[in-house]
């Protein structure tokens, strides 16, 4: 899920740019796959958050995910920049569950999984407040420039170092478990040598 979220996230940040009319004709499918790019994120987020600390999936999550594929079908069919800003201020709305749910996660799990989820912890209290000024400008309650590239690099390279570290854990189990393994089997081979030599006795 990280991978996919990685690989939207960075789509996304590049329709944001001038580079959007490279890949699309026209503005208005490209400002709709950035929305529909937009709704696929925090679904995501919430599953690589969940199976990260091998969370159990509960029926709301499921729901969540409908709404969001009927909105992004909705979005899809959206032609009118009135229905694009209902769609951006619904979005907005829905994005209330996630940050709950991964809060609720996070808080719920810390404890038993400091060590997993710490980088994890400190990139998304970084990215809140990069999504909540990007939220209130999109509904425009504030002018403001968007920093919600920022928190999301800021996040993605705290889960990058979380992940990393990870992986160096279970580098040197797997070491940790091998020389075990040549312990076991130098053991073996010494009692299969002593049982050899008592019955050439």
């Amino acid at each position: 899920f990280f991978s996919f979220f990685s690989i939207i996230l960075g789509m996304y940040t590049l329709l944001r740019t001038q580079f959007r009319y490279r890949i699309f004709e026209d503005f208005s499918t490209s400002y709709r796959v950035e929305l529909i790019l937009l709704m696929i994120l925090p679904v995501l987020f919430i599953n690589f958050i969940t199976y990260f600390v091998n969370h159990k999936r509960k029926l709301h999550n499921w729901i969540y995910e409908l709404i969001m594929l009927a909105f992004m079908i909705r979005t899809w069919f959206a032609v009118t920049p009135t229905v694009w800003e209902s769609i951006v201020r619904y979005n907005g709305y829905l994005l209330v569950y996630p940050l709950i749910r991964c809060f609720y996660i996070i808080s719920k799990n810390y404890l038993q999984n400091k060590d997993k989820l710490k980088y994890i912890f400190i990139g998304t209290l970084a990215l809140l407040p990069c999504v909540v000024i990007d939220l209130l400008k999109a509904l425009e309650f504030i002018k403001f420039p968007s920093v919600v590239h920022f928190g999301f690099m800021f996040f993605l390279i705290n889960i990058s170092v979380q992940l990393s570290e990870e992986m160096v854990e279970n580098y040197k189990r797997f070491i940790e478990q091998e020389n075990d393994l040549k312990k076991m089997e130098k053991l073996k081979t010494k009692f299969l040598v002593n049982l050899s030599n008592e019955f050439k006795l």
